[in-house]
């Protein structure tokens, strides 16, 4: 059984033992507090509040960030009998007088900051008696200024006889998933937990802790205060949670112990391995098998060669860490294998609010990675059928404050019912599933820990942030859907604004790896982060219900209360500003439009609106907006002030003012130079030469290995303005239409490809001769418009696949309306200039390439593929089809009718 004590009596013991030595270092006052400082001060509190009136067992509030002082009004209240009631002051003034009022506090430790709150609700908190500002020097009653409590020179005075089932604490729970509920934890519960701690022998008195977690919070109180100090250890206080600030704290305090929640570690994760990336190819790859050699060694032998060939890396952390420790939530395999990877040890746990905390924990010479442990001495640990995991120990607590009911259903037999699940394997250790009450049943039965999935998910660069929901299908079945939080940096620093997009492509390339059942069949994009624990935990009742709704309507209703800064108002005032907002008005129907607003999340500007928004302010400043330029601002305050640059530049500034656009006009417009440099308009004998070979050989190439068959390419004319239009489903659909067409054709038919993939060096070399122009049509699509027009005013064919991206699931995706653009504005001259006519459009489906190749896979599979042409179509028709299919705009009618046709092909 772990040793239990009154925590008072073993700060006295400490104190006496460690009297001289540093015990707490405060870098934000740069101000060091030895042992015997300490328990002065808290002796001095005690007796201030003895004084004060304070009984045993009575309720004092504790309302402060991490401090030295905390700690020290901790055992203050301590000494006096009392029992300490630890409040986030991050709370909302509504959730700290619900907690004051449920406590019955009577006196409350606060920062000076919250003088206000108290002025305002003391008429409401009637019990309070005193509240005890800090740093604050001259109070009126009912205040009092902190330095007042600790100049009390008579605290030998006998305080109250205590029993080590006293009430210490009383913590009142996150709330993730209802309603915060006060914990009482006794000085047997904490004791016991910090006795069974001591005896894993992996932390001593040389050892320095950081102090960054709150304190208000079980974790924090005991692995970084209670821990330590009863060690003889030291406790180092930063000036912030800034990256700067930590990393500056570690180097000077020689941080040997950093506790932190899963969140944090994902960060360093993160943040490490985006600066490895940059690496040279060749280099990271070495780099990577001498990690992983390193890795099997460690594991073997315990030899950590990591750590001396990453010097550099662990000097940062200040070079002397021995752990990360990690609890508060489940930590990522993968994040803890990377870090291990690296040459760091991080040590993860279990625990709840109610068994103060740690019930199981891993050491460093006996761990398993993904596991939270084994149990600590003097806990038992078991599961139930259901895998919900049960707790024993003299750190479970008595009950939830004036709450039998709720008591009575989470304590049975002495065992807490923690309401998480998980398996304890044969060795003992315990793997966490998740939590039973965030535990999502889908109408199949199956059960999902979201969690879990997020955890997955998360490792995509694009996303922050992400929580999953069940909705109702068209079917009335339960299904997965996610609200996502774009990494809003990530797309900054690549200048890409089509998040939208992005973040669909990922989620159907990150789910066709999962079962089926747990497949994210659709999602909300957010611009707010996530309501969050202190710990970093999803409060997801309240994500839940803000975003339910949502998913049926698919609107976001905007809030009409907005904080703006004196600045934003002078920016909305200026004359860009009020032409740009009317502007908006008048082109997205959106009555009101707010600074924060993002253009394609929040005004629904995709890339094509997005260049057209580009030309509509163009006339109306008169000035030129380079497209690369737009298609990299986000937010309706960064276009406001990009206009503004523009302007006041003055080189942008256009001499022939237009007073309308017109998409037939612009695309008469010849393309950049540096574009048509990419065009050979009359390739020669050798290309054509090459031409010949490739596709020949690709299509005996196709014959043999995938039983390549090709239907309607007598529907194919050798020459003129005709667009080729495919759907698209794997990187081989430009290589099929390639060779399935005549070889007459073939030389005058040229094609578009991304250029983030074909003006890789491997293919460079031979775009201009496969007719292939490279170009990013996310963020030059006016430029790739142009392009397109110049190819087919010049009687080339061209190869166009509307749906932008490939497709998920095989099949036609929603076609863009680019090619209804040019097939409806673009007048081809005939022979002799005597008249002009309208492109026309040869449908075209490839099947199999999505079986073979699809966008999820590494390497391609053998599969039968197949291609089809249908007969060329002219715009007229498309649109008259379109009309039928209930779209408006011309464009969109040749586009949808266009995908109509090509969605037939597939059934002939």
């Amino acid at each position: 059984m772990s040793e239990s004590f009154l925590l008072h009596d073993k700060l006295t013991e400490i104190c006496a033992h460690y009297a001289d030595q540093t015990a707490f270092v405060d870098m934000l006052s740069n101000q060091s507090f030895t042992f015997a400082q300490i328990l002065k001060l808290s002796g001095n509190i005690g007796s201030w509040l003895c004084e004060s009136g304070v009984k045993k067992q009575d309720k004092v509030a504790l309302i402060l960030e991490n401090c030295p002082q905390w700690p020290m009004i901790y055992f203050g209240i301590m000494f006096s009998g009392a029992t300490v009631v630890p409040i986030d002051p991050k709370l909302s003034e509504l959730e700290i007088c619900n907690i004051i009022k449920d406590s019955q506090a009577i006196i409350a430790f606060a920062p000076s900051e919250l003088k206000s709150f108290f002025e305002k609700n003391l008429s409401g908190l009637k019990q309070i008696k005193k509240v005890v500002l800090l740093n604050q020097e001259k109070c009126g009653s009912p205040f009092v200024a902190f330095a007042d409590t600790t100049s009390n020179v008579n605290h030998h005075r006998d305080f109250p006889r205590m029993s080590e089932e006293d009430i210490a604490s009383i913590i009142y729970t996150s709330g993730t998933t209802d309603k915060p509920k006060g914990v009482m934890l006794t000085h047997k519960n904490f004791s016991s937990n910090y006795s069974s701690l001591e005896n894993l022998q992996f932390c001593f008195k040389g050892d320095c802790f950081i102090s960054i977690l709150p304190l208000h919070h079980v974790f924090a109180f005991t692995a970084t205060l209670l821990f330590p100090l009863f060690l003889g250890a030291k406790v180092a206080y930063p000036k912030s949670i800034k990256s700067d600030d930590l990393m500056d704290c570690l180097r000077k305090n020689g941080v040997t112990v950093f506790m932190g929640v899963p969140e944090l570690f994902n960060m360093f994760h993160k943040s490490i391995f985006a600066k490895l990336k940059a690496i040279p190819f060749i280099f990271r790859k070495l780099l990577e098998l001498l990690l992983n050699t390193f890795w099997i060694l460690r594991r073997l032998s315990n030899i950590n060669l990591a750590r001396i060939m990453l010097g550099s890396l662990h000097k940062q952390f200040g070079g002397k860490l021995k752990y990360f420790v990690s609890g508060g939530a489940k930590l990522n395999s993968k994040v803890a294998e990377d870090l291990f990877r690296l040459g760091f040890t991080i040590l993860e746990g279990y625990g709840l609010t109610e068994t103060a905390p740690v019930a199981t924990f891993n050491i460093p010479l006996k761990y398993k990675i993904g596991s939270a442990g084994r149990a600590i001495s003097g806990v038992e640990i078991k599961t139930e059928e259901n895998g919900e995991i049960l707790i024993k120990g003299n750190n479970v607590m008595p009950g939830y404050y004036k709450n039998t009911e709720q008591t009575e259903k989470v304590i049975k037999d002495d065992w807490f019912y923690t309401g998480d699940s998980g398996h304890i394997d044969k060795d003992g250790f315990l793997f966490i599933t998740g939590r039973i009450k965030e535990m999502l049943v889908l109408s199949s039965g199956k059960n999902i820990y979201p969690e879990e999935i997020e955890t997955y998910f998360k490792e995509s660069s694009f996303i922050k942030e992400i929580c999953i929901l069940t909705i109702k299908n068209p079917q009335g079945n339960d299904v997965l859907a996610a609200v996502v939080v774009p990494d809003f940096e990530y797309f900054k620093k690549v200048k890409d604004a089509n998040i939208n997009r992005k973040i669909k492509w990922e989620l159907e390339n990150l789910s066709s790896k999962l079962p089926s059942y747990k497949r994210i069949t659709d999602f909300i994009v957010a611009t707010d982060e996530f309501p969050k624990t202190r710990l970093g935990k999803l409060k997801r009742y309240e994500i839940r219900n803000h975003y339910e709704e949502k998913f049926s309507s698919k609107k976001d209703k905007k809030d009409a209360k907005q904080d703006i800064s004196q600045e934003d108002i002078e920016l909305l005032n200026t004359e860009v500003g009020k032409k740009t907002i009317e502007f908006l008005k008048e082109n997205t129907s959106i009555e009101k439009i707010r600074l924060s607003d993002h253009l394609e999340l929040d005004l629904g500007l995709d890339s094509l609106a997005r260049a057209e928004l580009a030309v509509g302010l163009e006339i109306m400043f008169n000035i030129s907006i380079p497209e690369a330029t737009i298609s990299e601002v986000f937010t309706v305050k960064e276009l406001i002030i990009k206009l503004n640059e523009i302007l006041f530049s003055g080189k942008s500034v256009k001499e022939d003012k237009k007073e309308k656009f017109s998409w037939k006009d612009f695309l008469k417009v010849e393309p950049p130079e540096e574009a048509r440099q990419k065009i050979n308009l009359s390739p020669n004998k050798a290309n054509k030469f090459f031409s010949y070979i490739a596709s020949r050989f690709l299509l005996l190439f196709f014959r043999i290995f995938f039983r390549f068959k090709i239907s309607g390419q007598e529907n194919i004319p050798h020459k003129g303005a005709y667009i080729i239009c495919p759907n698209h489903a794997s990187y081989l659909d430009g290589f099929v239409i390639g060779c399935s067409v005549p070889f007459k054709t073939l030389t005058n038919l040229y094609f578009l490809g991304d250029k983030n993939i074909f003006e890789h060096r491997l293919f460079k070399w031979c775009l201009k001769m496969a007719r292939l122009i490279a170009i990013d049509s996310t963020k030059e699509l006016m430029n790739t418009l142009q392009v397109s027009s110049y190819i087919l005013h010049n009687n080339k064919m061209l190869c166009i696949f509307p749906e932008g991206l490939r497709s998920y699931e095989g099949k036609p995706t929603e076609f863009k309306k680019g090619v209804g653009i040019l097939a409806k504005e673009l007048e081809i001259p005939t022979e002799g200039n005597r008249s002009k006519e309208k492109v026309k459009i040869i449908p075209a489906a490839i099947m199999g390439t999505f079986q073979s190749w699809p966008r999820t896979r590494r390497f391609p599979r053998l599969h039968p593929i197949k291609v089809a042409f249908g007969n060329a179509v002219e715009v007229d028709e498309l649109i008259q089809e379109g009309k039928a299919m209930g779209e408006t705009d011309s464009y969109q009618c040749i586009a949808t009718a266009l995908e109509a046709r090509v969605e037939e092909l597939f059934y002939e």
